[in-house]
């Protein structure tokens, strides 16, 4: 709903039928708006956070997000995760700030996400997590892993390999992977072009 409500829009909203007006705390009516809300007997109401979201699924929810964080639309909103840097380029990235964005495995079905933290160096790092998924994956850089938490299987040419927490997981470019994590898997990502 705008923040300004004039008479106008509550005559459009009566024309489609609605009785009930949604505002924010900070929604301004116009007294005219006042009057016509009235002579028509509709009444407005404050939205609270579960009404803003009835009758969406999370499907359109999520794609909804999606859609503004390419736009950038969420960006002064949602920082990926809190830092602080030094004019020489050293930077502390305060890993419990973190913000995971969804990977894109090819597979609706997958759930996993990463954030990377140091992109604009020749060495890009970041997180990654994997939950209950299994996916193929090419390495498109040298990448090296470290398992942070859980349980990790990778296998190539149909060789199977585990790691745990604690292990680091190298990768050549080019190699073709495939993921599967039973629970959840917390990774540190370092990768080389």
């Amino acid at each position: 709903m705008p923040n300004l409500i004039c008479a106008k829009d509550v005559e459009n909203l009566h024309a489609q039928g609605k009785q009930t007006i949604c505002i924010s705390s900070k929604t301004i009516i116009t007294p005219a708006a006042r009057d016509a809300a009235e002579s028509m007997s509709m009444q407005f109401t404050e939205a609270s956070e579960a009404d803003l979201f009835d009758g969406m699924d999370s499907e359109k929810i999520s794609r909804i997000m999606k859609i503004m964080l390419e736009r950038g639309l969420l960006s002064e909103i949602l920082k990926p995760y809190e830092a602080e840097s030094h004019t020489c380029g050293f930077k502390v990235i305060r890993g419990k700030t973190v913000q995971m964005e969804i990977l894109e495995t090819g597979h609706p079905e997958a759930k996993a996400f990463y954030q990377e933290v140091t992109g604009d160096q020749a060495v890009h790092s970041g997180f990654l997590t994997i939950e209950d998924s299994r996916f193929d994956w090419t390495i498109e850089c040298e990448e090296h892993n470290y398992i942070i938490d859980g349980c990790i299987s990778v296998t190539i040419d149909g060789k199977r390999f585990t790691a745990y927490a604690g292990d680091v997981l190298y990768f050549p470019q080019g190699t073709k992977v495939i993921w599967e994590a039973a629970g959840k898997v917390k990774i540190f990502y370092a990768t080389h072009p």
